[in-house]
């Protein structure tokens, strides 16, 4: 079963030093999440644009594309991220928010005069994923409580020891029967630096290769609170120093710092014919992120007499997560002169994503093997499905836009279980947009779009409970707002 799976999972990592507390698979498959916010006008068209690639967003689908464009061009894109979730835990429902405001891509293409065919070169800026989220669980728990997770084996960072909540014997009395409250605020993004171009070979038909710098950050901030709400935890805890008594609260924050660099490759192919049917091919090497990541643990515990306090700074953690080869087949279809119809296909297989080159010599030799593993066997690869739609309205200068995505789920389990009833784990996005061209130099472009799916997470590692206790049901939304100017120079 998926939820046993994941709970197994969870406890996996549970022993894992305290420079390498933040890293699942959860910590790699968000940095091969699907892009969606490389331009407003292929996100408009629902990201089906390998076989379009006609403007400079072809840098990142396939940049063949690049040597269709006959004239300069200057691209500026800003987007309002909302990431709105539902969490559901113990009967509770709670929905949060975060939004981010960002220039989410800049580019300029060149076409350089050649005797035959074109020859296109292209440099730019593109925010591949932005990771803004927040997201809150609450409810009274009668089986489980978070604090045993705080014990260590080293003293140091036994942060229930440093609080006080753990008796001489090195037993912890508080176990269940408390009131819990856990937020988590994300905050990052993943960008792409690109330097790339596009040649006509032969009529018709062209290739393209890019080079592709990633940068990024990430942060996660989590807050645990558990209360005594019902009294049950009166009694002295026998402590190192002296005695406490009547504990009343615990506070706890996680932090994690990221900082990502990595880069890789884009390989393209496109043929043409006649601007009524275009055929695109695009190859994206494997890639190499390096992960330079903080880890700060830090706990209040607050007892009838004192309160406790202790901070953990975790040793600077650095390692190297690979991310999968994708591959991409687009075609573009004009039945008429104004209408133009799009169809991608994606091709990812997650389970070839892997850590290595730990700083950390424990993590390298023996949990980075079991994290491989686990990612070998349990997770999937991928067929991704993207339509889009262009209608540039006849007599006028508007355009008209309509898209749609399906992103499976990374998890093999997830193609052969049925979801509980309402849930989704796929990604389905929905976008719809417009343009409109001034005096055959500028364009503006606008679209929102749309992506939902469903999702649930162990809050924290306790095997012994029913999995209920401890696991949490989300229901994500993520919305953009892209707003796009392009410029063409004369020709």
């Amino acid at each position: 079963m998926k939820y046993q799976r994941l709970l197994i999972t969870a406890f996996l990592f549970a022993g894992l030093t305290g420079a390498a507390l933040a890293q699942t698979a959860e910590d790699a498959i968000r940095l091969a999440l699907p892009h969606q916010y490389m331009s407003a006008r292929s996100a408009a068209m629902g990201n089906a644009f390998t076989g379009v690639a006609d403007d400079f967003s072809a840098m990142y689908f396939n940049p063949a594309g690049l040597g269709l464009l006959y004239r300069s061009e200057f691209s500026l894109g800003l987007m309002n991220y909302t990431g709105e979730t539902e969490s559901s835990f113990l009967g509770n429902t709670i929905s949060t928010d975060e939004s981010a405001f960002s220039m989410n891509n800049i580019g300029l293409a060149i076409p350089f005069p050649v005797q035959r065919g074109s020859l296109v070169f292209g440099i730019g800026f593109t925010r591949m994923l932005d990771y803004s989220n927040a997201s809150q669980a609450q409810g009274y728990n009668s089986q489980s409580s978070y604090i045993p997770t705080l014990y260590n084996d080293d003293a140091s960072i036994d942060l229930a020891w440093q609080l006080g909540l753990e008796d001489t014997s090195l037993a912890i009395p508080i176990t269940d029967n408390v009131q819990q409250d856990f937020s988590k605020l994300l905050e990052g993004s993943l960008d792409q630096w690109s330097f790339g171009g596009g040649v006509e070979v032969s009529p018709s038909l062209y290739f393209g290769l890019g080079i592709n710098i990633l940068t990024g950050s990430f942060r996660s901030e989590e807050y645990i609170t558990e209360t005594d709400v019902n009294l049950m935890y009166q009694d002295v805890i026998p402590g190192r120093d002296y005695d406490r008594v009547d504990w009343q609260e615990a506070e706890i924050t996680n932090t994690i710092d990221q900082e990502l660099s990595g880069w890789n490759a884009t390989f393209g192919g496109l043929y043409n014919y006649k601007d009524k049917v275009r055929v695109g091919l695009s190859l994206t090497t494997p890639t190499t992120i390096t992960v330079d990541e903080i880890y700060i643990r830090s706990g209040e515990a607050v007892f009838d007499d004192v309160i406790e306090q202790y901070n953990i700074d975790f040793a600077p953690h650095i390692y190297d997560i690979s991310l999968p080869m994708v591959f991409r087949a687009g075609v573009m279809v004009a039945p008429v002169d104004f209408v133009r119809l799009s169809a991608d296909v994606e091709l990812k297989d997650y389970s070839s994503l892997e850590f290595s080159n730990s700083n950390d010599e424990f993590f390298n030799t023996l949990d980075i093997p079991d994290i491989n593993q686990y990612m070998r066997q349990n997770l999937m690869n991928t067929n991704s499905f993207r339509f889009g739609a262009e209608i540039l309205v006849p007599k006028t200068d508007l355009a008209l836009r309509a898209g749609y995505a399906m992103y499976p789920s990374a998890y093999d389990e997830d193609k052969f279980e049925e979801a509980p009833e309402g849930l989704n784990y796929d990604r389905t996005t929905i976008s719809a947009g417009l343009g409109y061209t001034f005096k055959e130099k500028f364009i503006i472009h606008a679209t929102y779009l749309m992506t939902t799916y469903d999702f649930f997470r162990f809050l924290y590692d306790d095997p012994f409970p029913p999995a209920e206790f401890v696991r949490v049901e989300e229901s994500f939304t993520n919305s953009a707002l892209m707003f796009q100017i392009h410029y063409l120079f004369q020709r």
